[in-house]
């Protein structure tokens, strides 16, 4: 019976550190993803090219061109960003073409590592990984 307590205290004390280092990485992720970051994905047919705005009052501009099936469409997204977990939320609240916003809510990718060059990172919805880069 002891042993069944000390067990159980033990995994309860392993489970609060790992949230509190999940804590502590997604403030210093926060940090580091201040600034101007682009990026190339190729889901399914299609081609986005996009450089990523994030400003420390969390606001986010989002700013490339798709090419889908050989057409060409250029775009801007406005919304809010933040780090919870080490999973980077982005609200979209609008987009220029307006039709665009069907993409408009709460986009999650999970950070698997960011430096002051590099951000990698895994599309929650897809499941496909990403890379982008710092702008100087």
């Amino acid at each position: 019976m002891l042993y069944s307590r000390i067990v159980t205290l033990l995994i309860v004390v392993l489970l609060s550190a790992s949230c509190a280092t999940d804590a502590d990485k997604s403030a210093e992720y926060t940090g580091l993803l201040v600034g101007t970051w682009r990026e190339i994905r190729r889901p399914g047919s299609g081609v986005y090219e996009q450089t990523i705005q994030l400003f420390p009052e969390h606001l986010l501009i989002i700013k490339g061109r798709k090419i889908v099936n050989g057409k060409l469409t250029n775009f801007t997204y406005k919304g809010q960003w933040e780090v919870r977990n080490n999973i980077i939320r982005y609200k979209i609240t609008s987009s220029d073409p307006p039709e665009l916003c069907s993409a408009c809510g709460e986009q999650r990718y999970k950070i698997l590592s960011v430096d002051e060059t590099d951000w990698l990172m895994i599309e929650e919805s897809t499941g496909n990984n990403s890379r982008a880069q710092r702008v100087e």
